[in-house]
């Protein structure tokens, strides 16, 4: 389609009255913000963690950003 995961969710989410959306593929510590920021019911994380060295590490920076953003949609 030539845009990009977070384009499509974008779309997606914006397309449905209800937007329950998931989102996978693609996320890692440079595009989860991106996708939270979008509000997606579910976050499919794989790659993003298990292609890296530092898996716990990378998990953690992860959960801490789903955190923030799930408290900031909160407020």
């Amino acid at each position: 389609t030539g845009r990009t995961p977070v384009e499509e969710l974008r779309i997606v989410g914006r397309a449905v009255s209800r937007p329950i959306v998931a989102a996978a593929g693609g996320i890692n510590l440079a595009t989860i913000a991106a996708v939270t920021a979008e509000r997606p019911a579910i976050v499919i994380v794989g790659g993003g963690v298990t292609n890296q060295p530092n898996k716990r590490e990378v998990a953690a920076k992860m959960r801490e950003i789903l955190r923030q953003k799930e408290n900031e949609h909160a407020l």
